[in-house]
């Protein structure tokens, strides 16, 4: 009965160790898989930025902040981003400005013209759409 009792005993202490590793295993897989998580946005950063898509580093700074990265390691991902909206902005103005000029309409001319001097685009088409509006309205 005792040489039962012992075996009982050992068989107990088996699966306690058992439940043990398991639950160990466990947050070693998790720890794990957020490092492939980490890695994977840290990639998705490095991309983004170098192919300056805008919404893919948006979406991969999102990610980040989601797996509570280290504000500091997403800084130069934030600059890149302002940067990049930045040139989106005006580039977008810019096209405006062409398709407001070709309408020929001093009215949608006048706000694309704000709106480009609004985002800072550059002076040479900002002059150019100026100067056809200057002319619509002398006629």
């Amino acid at each position: 009965a005792e040489a039962e009792e012992v075996g009982v005993n050992e068989l107990e202490g088996s699966q306690e160790l058992f439940a043990e590793s398991r639950s160990r295993l466990a947050e070693l897989e998790a720890v794990a898989q957020h490092e492939r998580d980490v890695q994977a946005v840290a990639d998705a950063l490095k991309v983004a930025s170098v192919k300056k898509d805008t919404q893919a580093l948006k979406d991969a700074i999102a990610q980040a902040v989601a797996l509570k990265l280290e504000e500091t390691a997403l800084d130069p991902a934030r600059k890149a981003l302002e940067k990049m909206e930045e040139k989106d902005r005006k580039d977008e103005a810019t096209a405006a400005l062409k398709i407001a000029a070709d309408s020929k309409d001093p009215k949608v001319l006048r706000a694309a013209i704000a709106a480009a001097e609004q985002a800072g685009i550059p002076k040479k088409p900002l002059d150019q759409a100026q100067k056809a509006l200057g002319a619509w309205e002398e006629k």
